[in-house]
């Protein structure tokens, strides 16, 4: 059974989302494609102050870590994974966003399947 993969959303949730289905779907070129220009976005929209973008921003990069370490691209996956963390811990401590905390724990489940060489799970 698979668990809830809702995350915080702007604009650019769809393009993410299309990512990840289009790379399980078996087109990873494509799917990373999407997911990185929705993270291109999400960083124009946080640069412009631009309210929940920050916490799209660490989905989108939570979504292309996974892609990547689905695909054997663990040191990828690492560094999107640590910079999601790095940013929900930022708004959870900083901005009292707590109800980040599960997208937190998630980016940290992956980042730790991401350092052993395992394949990234989606259940919480």
């Amino acid at each position: 059974m698979r668990a809830s993969t809702s995350r915080p959303q702007n604009g650019n949730a769809p393009m993410g989302s299309a990512g990840l289905m289009r790379s399980e779907g078996g087109d990873i070129p494509e799917g990373l494609q999407l997911v990185t220009g929705a993270i291109a976005m999400a960083r124009l929209h946080a640069r412009d102050g631009v309210s929940g973008a920050d916490a799209s921003l660490g989905s989108l990069l939570q979504i292309r870590g996974r892609i990547y370490g689905n695909n054997s691209r663990q040191p990828e996956a690492i560094v999107d994974l640590d910079e999601s963390i790095s940013i929900f811990q930022r708004l959870i401590v900083d901005d009292g966003q707590t109800a980040l905390k599960p997208h937190l724990a998630r980016s940290e489940r992956h980042r730790k399947e991401a350092e052993m060489g395992k394949a990234l799970s989606d259940i919480d």
